[in-house]
């Protein structure tokens, strides 16, 4: 596959040509328990554009993603969604939470391994649909 560059706000990604960027800026009107519930599949990350390992972390997301097509992502900018961040818990950044048919099976905040995390993410995809 050709590599294509997809642009989204001031982050920039390579990502293999295909129908969709990988992980998407939650977007407004996008309810979170709603996208949870919809998705088969869904991994959030909350984070600060004044946060070095956010930056880091989405770019990892974004590339596993681009392996995992049926698994949805949301980008959750907590300066920007205060409120829906608050509802979830979310109190300091990074924080991955991850749902699989509208449960949650991840919830990582703060210092943590994003490979553990991916790890609890797809034995939870494969228990759901095994």
């Amino acid at each position: 596959m050709k590599p294509i560059t997809i642009t989204d706000g001031n982050f920039k990604r390579e990502a293999p040509d295909s129908d969709r960027p990988a992980m998407l800026n939650l977007g407004n009107g996008e309810d979170l328990t709603q996208l949870a519930e919809e998705n088969e599949v869904l991994i959030l990350e909350f984070g600060s554009e004044a946060c070095p390992p956010c930056r880091a972390l989405r770019g990892r997301i974004d590339t596993w993603l681009t392996h995992h097509p049926g698994v949805a992502g949301r980008y959750v900018s907590i300066e920007r969604y205060v409120e829906q961040s608050a509802q979830f818990g979310v109190l300091s950044t990074p924080t991955v939470l991850a749902y699989v048919k509208g449960s949650l099976v991840v919830s990582a905040r703060g210092y943590f391994s994003l490979d553990l995390a991916l790890e609890r993410l797809e034995r939870a995809m494969r228990i759901a649909f095994d």
